[in-house]
């Protein structure tokens, strides 16, 4: 199942730790807050959730997660990702897998019509990840500060995401 896939990371606020170590190790400059984050693997037909990462702090790189996940080394030769922006270096690490990730555009440049066209037809694609992290989102214990330990973070975002998988097989 993980020859072709989705990879994207979402960020979830936590309550601010009352120590001042924890604060700066949770602590994610883009959101501007304290957060934790998760990474998915999503299958780009079915849109089910492959895998899910472990939960980490917030200011970690999408890409740093993705090379720090055990995941990567089961992936099978030749296995194709898409990713956003952040992934973008990820091939040279791992040279088994081919990552499609839309071209930036040049320092006071433009992109031409066809790199234009290109990356509306991997944004296409992508947003598939981005519906069942929207789907998770609405359950609020993700969506919401979370309030519990920090150990069992990662329990309700793997629950939530069993019952996304479970609602997709009934389809």
């Amino acid at each position: 199942g993980l020859k072709n896939f989705i990879v994207d990371a979402t960020e979830r606020p936590i309550r601010r730790p009352k120590d001042k170590t924890k604060q700066q190790h949770y602590y994610s400059g883009k959101k501007k807050q304290h957060t934790i984050k998760n990474q998915l693997l999503v299958h780009p037909q079915t849109r089910k959730i492959l895998a899910v990462s472990e939960t980490v702090e917030g200011k970690r790189h999408d890409k740093q997660l993705m090379e720090d996940d055990p995941l990567i080394q089961k992936f099978p030769p030749h296995a194709t990702g898409m990713g956003d922006s952040a992934y973008l270096k990820s091939q040279e690490l791992h040279p088994w897998l081919t990552m499609i990730i839309p071209e930036k555009k040049p320092p006071k440049g433009e992109l031409t019509d066809t790199q234009k066209a290109n990356n509306r037809e991997i944004s296409k694609i992508r947003v598939r990840a981005e519906h069942p992290i929207a789907y998770l989102k609405h359950f609020n214990i993700l969506a919401h500060k979370f309030r519990s330990d920090l150990d069992y973070a990662h329990q309700p975002f793997q629950t939530i995401a069993a019952v996304y998988n479970f609602t997709r097989n009934c389809q």
